[in-house]
């Protein structure tokens, strides 16, 4: 039986021990990043990638910069110095390390989740660099250890660490806390009795320790310096332990609650949780909903100015087409491959919205204006614009209908009408079916291509003369074709366009846009029966030509998604390699020359989810993708 019981408590022990540091994340987090050490320390080899990191991990909340006051400055922790140093911190590496942007009330910051391997020596690492250890407050509780000051704070529960790093409030008044504060009377001359006698009667007064003058006074000057200095430490510290106390009150609150489990966590946000089984090398979770619905962030900040240092109220976060979005993008490094996987989630009103947008498909004709035989590289397109268009004012009329009263107030009554008034002079359906959201863009081959461009020069009395050159110039060749909904509408808006001083008319459907300073190359707008093309390439422009067909696997792929990319990288390059023939591009095309085609594709919304893939392909299969890129990052000088 004792064996039974024994089996029982290691089992509820492992249990209780095995906490999941994405069960501490609020399902406010604005946005997760989360990262596994231990997979990318075996990835990254002997090369630092860390140090890559830093401006996203920086161990100061933003806007703080390391302060000094008479005592020094404190630093409580160094997210940096952890991350480097996990076996020095007792981290567990095998767990994935979090980060996750939040605000709450009048705060925002940064906040850590670790889980520890060793409790006891994170902790022991905790002011390792600290002078001034008398501004850090430590508390225990029911919930945990905790290390509170005014920029960074440290929980401790069970196996699981939280580092807050607060974002510096310019608004916010902060009490600084003198630590060497007593009285400067007990440091006098001790030939001045009667000052320090007297003062220290007063002392007692005010303490509440009344007693009649004489004695007072007597056992006043009785005391030795050592014993007067001693007391006046001892009332200054329990002065200090008081201010501490209240200043930090709100902050363990808010502390206590980071380091707790969560009712109604992340962890339940369908996509966040679809997505995190994967066990990714790293990722990012964006929660679009909390960031725009708290109103120290978000819109109530973009659109008038953080209300984060006034009493304004937070939106409603009401069934909107705007809640319960959110995205979550990750990154696996395999061998020979770098994985990247996007897919965003949508509340059914929304994806009503969103499955009008993708219910097309790319316009065939456009295909026949690409050189298939020469291709090294498209993104193709295929959306409704009408229906984003409707999608996007839909959400926004809505943001702005439902702001704070006192925003309504100030802001909406000029807001509001102005947006009116704009649409008032928009023909959304001309502008909808001119160019109607299908399209693609791409590159066909390097080529010399003239170039003509203005310069001056000075005659024998420096007399300023501007001249028109040619050169030749190797340029890619670029190309974007749109297709069109509408041609007369089309025919109305290439008109208007012509009519500009800047653009020179080369026969009714073609316009150029001469090379400049700031536009090494002429450009090129042509209007087709079924087409709308910008290009550099005077042979699309000017000629009718044949183009051999694209590939059957690209042909697909732009035909079945409304989102295709393929970057023949190394096709690329083959035809660069002449252009840094010394590599005076500082090893960029070292870098780029390691890697073979960049490939991305969507899927069909469903699911009230919407996603996509895509995948970078190495020159070298044979080693994993994340030391491979470091190797090419370090060769860059």
């Amino acid at each position: 039986m004792k064996l039974i019981y024994t089996l029982i408590f290691l089992a509820v022990s492992a249990i209780a021990n095995a906490q999941n540091a994405y069960d501490y994340v609020p399902a406010s987090a604005q946005i997760v990043f989360s990262m596994n050490l231990e997979q990318l320390n075996k990835k990254s080899g002997d090369i630092n990638y860390l140090k890559y990191l830093k401006p996203l991990l920086k161990s100061q909340g933003y806007g703080y910069y390391n302060s000094y006051d008479s005592e020094g400055y404190c630093e409580l922790i160094n997210i940096n110095d952890v991350l480097f140093n996990t076996s020095t911190y007792g981290i567990n590496a095998s767990a994935n390390v979090i980060m996750y942007r939040i605000s709450v009330n009048k705060t925002s910051g940064s906040v850590f989740v670790f889980t520890l391997k060793h409790p006891e020596k994170f902790e022991s690492q905790l002011m390792a660099n600290c002078e001034n250890k008398k501004s850090i407050q430590k508390k225990s509780t029911v919930n945990g250890i905790f290390y509170l000051s005014d920029n960074t704070s440290v929980a401790i529960n069970g196996n699981i660490a939280v580092v807050f790093n607060k974002d510096y409030n310019y608004y916010e008044s902060i009490n600084s806390v003198e630590t060497n504060e007593f009285d400067s009377t007990y440091k006098v001359d001790k030939r001045n009795d009667n000052y320090r006698v007297d003062s220290l009667y007063f002392e007692k007064l005010n303490s509440g320790k009344i007693s009649n003058y004489r004695e007072s006074t007597e056992d006043a000057m009785n005391m030795s310096d050592t014993m007067i200095i001693y007391e006046a430490n001892k009332r200054n510290e329990e002065k200090l332990k008081a201010i501490l106390e209240n200043k930090y009150k709100d902050l363990l609150y808010m502390v206590e609650s980071f380091v707790q489990v969560q009712a109604d966590g992340i962890y339940k946000n369908r996509n966040f949780s679809k997505m995190l089984s994967q066990y990714n090398d790293a990722s990012i979770f964006i929660n679009t909903s909390s960031m725009l619905y708290q109103s120290n962030f978000g819109m109530s900040s973009l659109l008038w100015g953080s209300s984060m240092f006034n009493e304004k109220e937070t939106i409603t976060n009401q069934n909107l087409l705007s809640s319960g979005i959110n995205s979550f993008y990750s990154i696996n490094f395999l061998y020979g491959a770098a994985s990247i996987k996007f897919q965003s989630s949508y509340n059914d009103k929304a994806f009503s919205y969103i499955k009008s947008i993708f219910d097309v498909k790319q316009n065939k004709k456009l295909l026949k204006y690409i050189d298939g035989k020469n291709l090294l590289g498209y993104m193709s397109i295929a959306i409704n614009n009408k229906e984003m268009g409707r999608f996007y004012g839909d959400m926004y009329s809505e943001i702005l209908n439902n702001l704070p009263q006192v925003s309504k107030d100030n802001y909406l009554a000029n807001i509001a009408p102005a947006m009116e008034l704009i649409y008032a002079f928009i023909d959304k359906e001309m502008l909808y079916n001119t160019i109607d959201g299908r399209a693609i863009i791409a590159c066909t081959g390097f080529e010399n291509m003239k170039v003509s461009y203005k310069t001056y020069k000075y005659d024998d009395d420096f007399n300023r003369q501007e001249i028109t050159e040619e050169r030749l110039e190797k340029q890619a060749k670029m190309l974007a074709v749109m297709s069109i909904g509408n041609h007369e509408n089309a025919k109305k808006l290439f008109d208007i366009i012509s009519k500009f001083n800047v653009f020179t008319k080369l026969r009714d459907n073609v316009i150029t846009l001469k090379a400049m300073r700031d536009m090494p190359f002429n450009l090129y707008m042509v209007l087709k029966e079924d087409a709308f093309i910008i290009t550099n390439d005077a042979n699309i422009a000017l000629n009718e030509t044949k183009f051999d067909n694209i590939n059957d696997k690209d042909k697909s792929n732009i035909m079945s998604h409304n989102m295709a990319m393929n970057i023949k990288i190394q096709d690329v390059m083959s035809q660069m390699k002449d252009f840094y023939p010394n590599g005076e591009d500082g090893g960029m095309f070292k870098f780029m020359e390691s890697y073979g085609m960049f490939e991305m594709v969507d899927d069909k919304p469903s699911d009230n989810m919407y996603g996509a893939s895509a995948i970078l392909r190495l020159k070298d299969g044979s080693e994993n993708a994340l030391y491979y890129i470091l190797k090419t990052m370090t060769s860059i000088r």
